[in-house]
């Protein structure tokens, strides 16, 4: 288990007593000592509150969590206890896991935080569905080009981690998930290398299937290692099998079968040629004979793809585009709907599909582009939309904008930016699922309009598209925005923002007034504070104050909304960690307590209450409960020792007659004459005789007392009685005192200190 010098605590959710769960792994079901309740335990890891376990591997944990403060549900990978024994390798995963999180790509898992808590490092991460590429190779071989789509996506997702200079040294289908899209997910770059430094793992955790040849000989880990393996999983998808058979642990054995090129023709003799070129190219045994980098990967499997599927073409390749669509088409090229509207009579050359669903223009005798009364008006609706934005009339513009997108008969790259507008405004205020809607109604409506159009908006979809083109900076800006990635949201707001536009591109500065305070929020929060210890009160309550000091300069609902849900977690960790504070601390006292009260007790029977009450006096609980509980014991103590000075006094006065018992045990017959602290002057029949007043048991005393003054003491002699009681044995008649006490003003919390058990 992870090393802690305290116990760590958890409260029963049925009886809420406290369980030490020191020794037990996250998540695990346990039966309460103190109810019986079967109850999970160590389920919360800063905000994420575990919700079911999705699986184990030899490195760590995965669960279903929900994150208390964006109230999604994350995959959290909480690595094994016995790496909190190897701080080296936690940080080097934390650094891998910081830098993958910087990765913003449709083909790489999102991870949104790292941290550690209970002594385990964790890892929150997009949550997928649980199917992988393994799972989808138990039915047998893919088709090509679906093979060929999916390793495309891959490559697409390793290019983005390698600009940043991560590798994955884990490629294998099993790390290969998707989303409910289907789009290829690569996950656990836990076994990822920084490039450009010395750090290796001792330990050779690949999957012997696709492991690289250099890796088994040794050699440092570089890209061209993940392309071999991502070649030997293309193999594999399309074999339906591994390139090699692997039956066998030695390093060597498997380099002398690795060296054997695998026969991917064999395997699957329908296959065309580019397809095994690429394969065999990948998989070569030496890694200067394999590509270089990712663009030259990418670029070999577009035309692979291009030859195994007619409907895909590689990205800059030429492709017929209606005339219709012409004049607002090129996306690529810079034209959007607005600089549509205002060139629209403006014709390009170029040819028209036969069965393009929008009528064509009529070119008269002279060439020039005719529209329809009714096309005219349509876009004469969209112009007035943007005016209407420009001057701050939003909600009119966005109904204009909603009819512009909802209309069949509308131009669809009109209807594609319309959706487009919509989507970035969803986007900004906070509206995620509205926003990622719009923004896929808009990729659709693209696709019916020009393959450059659609490529666009397809790239901005999956993350792709260049932050350098100022549009695509807003589009991926304001997506970030709404998910809450204000780091991100931050950097790419601000590119747009910074961006000028020529006189011909001013319409694409429209959007830079209402980004504005986006944009303000985000850099607001693009430097989170860390999450605080959630065991640390005081750790909480700054960062509590953190955030009720920025909830007051955020200005979008989104944000403010974020920032709330900040402080509701705070509030409510703050509660808790001073709940568990105080569990702990009674914990702690326990031992403490119940050792003075021994010692209490030993004095008491000697009937030295002084030293008793002293005893606990010099107690020093370490909760408040704790010193609470001590100084009334010591006062309980002090009444039972001034009960004696009652009993002296009482009994001096009106002396008695009758048995007397001594320590021993033994009675005898006498009557009390006078008394002091230390002796009794007693009468046996033959004169006055002084005893020690220490002869006398203290059930002696008791007796005496009883059919003297108790039977008409007031309630202060009776309380002083009931604790000289309870403290020489006599704890019936402690009790019957007690009962006749309850009313009396703070004589139960007296009471409870001294009698109850600690």
């Amino acid at each position: 288990m992870p090393n802690s010098s305290a116990p760590l605590l958890n409260t029963c959710p049925e009886c809420t007593g406290v369980i030490d769960v020191s020794a037990v792994r996250p998540f695990e079901k346990i039966s309460c000592p103190h109810c019986g309740r079967a109850v999970r335990v160590r389920i919360n890891f800063g905000k994420f509150t575990i919700l079911a376990e999705i699986g184990e591997g030899g490195m760590s944990r995965v669960f279903r969590a929900q994150d208390s403060t964006l109230g999604r549900e994350v995959a959290l990978k909480v690595l094994h206890s016995h790496f909190g024994d190897q701080p080296e390798l936690i940080a080097q995963f934390e650094k891998e896991a910081r830098l993958t999180a910087s990765i913003n790509h449709a083909n790489v898992v999102q991870v949104y935080s790292v941290g550690r808590d209970q002594g385990y490092f964790y890892i929150a991460m997009e949550l997928l569905q649980s199917e992988n590429l393994d799972t989808k190779l138990a039915s047998g071989p893919l088709p090509e080009a679906s093979a060929l789509r999916l390793i495309h996506e891959v490559a697409q997702g390793l290019a983005a981690a390698a600009k940043i200079g991560l590798i994955h040294r884990d490629i294998k289908p099993g790390n290969i998930l998707f989303d409910r899209s289907g789009t290829a997910k690569l996950v656990d770059f836990g076994l990822a290398l920084v490039l450009g430094t010395e750090e290796e793992m001792a330990d050779l955790w690949a999957t012997p299937h696709y492991v690289p040849p250099e890796k088994l000989k040794g050699l440092p880990d570089d890209l061209r290692g993940d392309i071999y393996s991502l070649g030997a999983t293309l193999f594999h998808l399309l074999a339906g099998k591994p390139p090699h058979t692997v039956d066998t642990v030695s390093t060597g054995e498997i380099l002398q079968i690795k060296s054997q090129p695998a026969n991917l023709r064999a395997a699957a003799p329908r296959l065309r040629g580019r397809t095994i070129a690429l394969v065999n190219r990948m998989m070569a045994f030496d890694p200067k004979d394999r590509f270089n980098n990712y663009a030259e990967l990418i670029r070999a499997i577009e035309e692979a793809r291009a030859a195994a599927d007619p409907h895909f073409v590689v990205p800059g390749r030429p492709r017929k585009r209606p005339v219709w669509l012409q004049a607002a088409s090129g996306a690529a090229g810079g034209l959007l709907l607005l600089a549509m509207v205002a060139q629209f009579f403006k014709p390009r050359e170029g040819d028209q599909d036969a069965d393009s669903k929008t009528p064509p223009p009529l070119r008269p005798g002279g060439g020039e582009l005719i529209v329809s009364a009714d096309q005219a008006a349509r876009l004469r609706s969209v112009e007035i939309a943007r005016k209407r934005y420009a001057e701050g009339n939003t909600a009119e513009a966005l109904d204009l904008f909603a009819k512009a997108e909802k209309d069949d008969k509308m131009a669809a790259d009109v209807r594609a930016w319309a959706a487009f507008h919509l989507a970035t405004e969803a986007a900004i205020k906070g509206n995620t699922a509205e926003a990622k809607r719009l923004f896929t109604m808009a990729t659709t409506h693209a696709r019916n309009s020009s393959s450059a159009l659609a490529e666009w908006f397809e790239s901005v979809e999956k993350g792709t598209a260049s932050a350098e083109d100022p549009l695509a900076a807003l589009a991926l800006g304001c997506q970030a925005f709404s998910a809450g990635d204000y780091p991100v949201a931050a950097d790419l707001l601000q590119r747009y923002q910074s961006a000028k536009f020529s006189a011909e591109e001013a319409w694409k500065g429209l959007y830079q007034p209402t980004c504005q305070a986006a944009l303000a929020d985000a850099l607001l929060l693009r430097t989170l504070p860390g999450e605080p210890a959630r065991d640390d009160p005081a750790a909480v309550q700054t960062a509590l104050d953190g955030w009720t000091a920025l909830f007051a300069k955020l200005r979008q609902p989104s944000s403010r909304q974020f920032a709330q849900g900040k402080i509701t977690n705070l509030g409510t960790a703050l509660v808790q960690a001073q709940l568990k504070g105080l569990e702990a601390a009674k914990a702690t006292d326990h031992q403490l307590l119940l050792e003075t009260s021994t010692k209490a007790l030993d004095f008491a029977k000697s009937r030295n209450f002084a030293s008793a009450s002293a005893a606990w006096a010099k107690a020093v609980p370490t909760s408040e409960w704790g010193r609470e509980r001590a100084r009334l014991a010591a006062d309980a103590c002090s009444r039972a020792g001034q009960f004696v000075v009652d009993f002296v006094s009482k009994v001096g006065e009106t002396g008695y007659s009758g048995p007397i018992l001594r320590t021993s045990g033994q009675p005898f017959a006498a009557r009390i004459v006078s008394a002091t602290a230390d002796k009794l002057l007693v009468d046996l029949g033959f004169g006055p005789t002084p005893i020690d007043f220490s002869a006398i048991s203290s059930a002696g005393i008791l007796q005496i007392a009883k059919t003297t003054f108790l039977p008409k003491a007031g309630p202060d002699v009776l309380e002083r009685a009931a604790f000289f009681a309870w403290l020489s044995g006599d704890t019936e008649y402690a009790k019957e005192l007690s009962r006749q006490l309850h009313d009396l003003p703070g004589f139960a919390d007296r009471w409870e200190a001294l009698i109850l058990a600690p």
